[in-house]
């Protein structure tokens, strides 16, 4: 038998947010590793080479969402750690994407097939976003926002060949087209 714990002891988790997180990572993970098992989606002769890619991404960025979602935000630090985390999910799903339209455009396979996933990734990509945009608002009022430095810090972490191939702006962001240029200049 479970001991009894007092109401006061449990802590207040947003149920609903942190379930549909959840249950929106879970299905883009399954619809991924389905996509990718299907001969029709990827060639055998192919899967071990694309396939394993994207499942090494797809496993990193469900990783990422779950151990953001263990965070429990108490300080100015866990605030940090767990945007960071959330950041680097936002990156693996991106660079998911990116590989899963690669393999479609070096494979000339008919999108219809990825129709189903192309749609659980916008689905996720936009519960991912809201629930960082609404985690920021809520812990900047109690401990302060990010600083550039902490930016910085977090940017950092994601690896090199996501970043420079994965665009991290958030959507209606106006450096995006800046940045784009100064990159095409370089």
């Amino acid at each position: 038998m479970e001991a009894k714990t007092s109401k006061r002891d449990r802590t207040r988790i947003e149920p609903n947010l942190k379930t549909r997180v959840e249950r929106e990572t879970d299905r883009i993970t399954a619809e991924t590793l389905r996509a990718i098992c299907r001969e029709k989606v990827i060639p055998k002769r192919m899967q071990w080479l694309i396939g394993r890619s994207i499942a090494d991404l797809i496993g990193n960025f469900h990783t990422s969402v779950n151990v953001a979602n263990e965070i429990k935000v108490k300080s100015h630090a866990e605030f940090v750690e767990r945007h960071k985390h959330q950041t680097l999910a936002v990156a693996f799903l991106k660079a998911t994407d990116v590989k899963m339209t690669l393999a479609l455009d070096v494979l000339e396979l008919n999108a219809n097939y990825l129709d189903i996933w192309a749609g659980q990734y916008n689905e996720t990509l936009k519960q991912i976003q809201g629930w960082m945009n609404k985690d920021e608002k809520r812990y900047a009022e109690r401990f302060g926002p990010l600083s550039p430095e902490e930016v910085m810090y977090i940017n950092g972490i994601i690896p090199s060949d996501i970043r420079e191939s994965v665009d991290l702006t958030p959507s209606g962001s106006q450096s995006e087209p800046v940045e784009r240029e100064q990159r095409a200049e370089q």
